[in-house]
């Protein structure tokens, strides 16, 4: 419980460190999987699943008089938030694994660079995973109301478009961030760093979302065959 307490009173400084690339170097070894990280990735799940439950998005429009709506969006999103936490589970448990694996195989095949120990990999998926979901959530709970508001022509944000592009950005950058703590971890060059992690990332995400997609369809069963 005390740990719980220290990571809740380190997290703002971890947060704060980690988007100004200060970096997080008193919160691992190298080699070794930290505690520490664990903690403020648990941490950085519980603010982002926090966020979803606090800030429903808006209802939509045609729901409002349908009799079924509150049924259909409780079944949605108790569906939603199933495969969330499914995502989350493969991606810390197999995702580093994969990873790690396709970044060696990477750099054994094409390039020279020493990647080391793959819970250096681990550290580096944790610190990053403890920043960037909480985030994600907000900015993903910003963005579908602002596309909400957008088709009400009675409350048009002014902002709307601004704030849709800077969430756009925002996406778009934050993985460089991935990009920084493997740097770190791993003791390589940024530059160095890119070309392999860039072509695992993709070989990992494409995995996990394999196995996310057999894992759902077998937990949703075959439909009933109608005679």
């Amino acid at each position: 419980m005390s740990a719980l307490v220290d990571g809740f009173l380190a997290y703002p400084r971890f947060l704060f460190n980690f988007i100004f690339v200060r970096g997080f170097a008193d919160l691992y070894e190298p080699g070794v999987l930290s505690m520490g990280l664990v903690t403020l990735m648990l941490i950085g799940v519980g603010i982002a699943l926090l966020i979803s439950v606090v800030t429903p998005p808006p209802p939509e429009p045609q729901q409002e008089t349908d009799p079924r709506a509150p049924v259909l969006k409780q079944a949605g999103s108790t569906r939603r938030f199933v495969e969330g936490v499914l995502r989350v589970t493969i991606l810390l448990t197999g995702g580093p694994l994969i990873l790690h694996s396709l970044m060696v195989l990477y750099s054994l095949v094409v390039s020279t660079v020493d990647l080391g120990n793959i819970l250096d990999t681990v550290n580096a998926s944790l610190a990053y995973g403890a920043a960037y979901l909480p985030l994600h959530a907000g900015a993903a709970r910003m963005r579908h109301r602002i596309t909400r508001q957008s088709r009400d022509p009675e409350s048009k944000p002014p902002l709307a478009r601004p704030l849709r592009i800077s969430l756009g950005l925002f996406e778009l950058v934050f993985p460089v961030y991935f990009l920084a703590s493997l740097s770190q971890v791993h003791r390589v060059p940024f530059h160095l760093m890119i070309r392999p992690a860039v072509v695992s990332a993709i070989g990992t995400v494409v995995a996990v979302t394999g196995v996310v997609a057999v894992v759902l369809l077998l937990l949703r069963g075959n439909p009933p065959v109608k005679g």
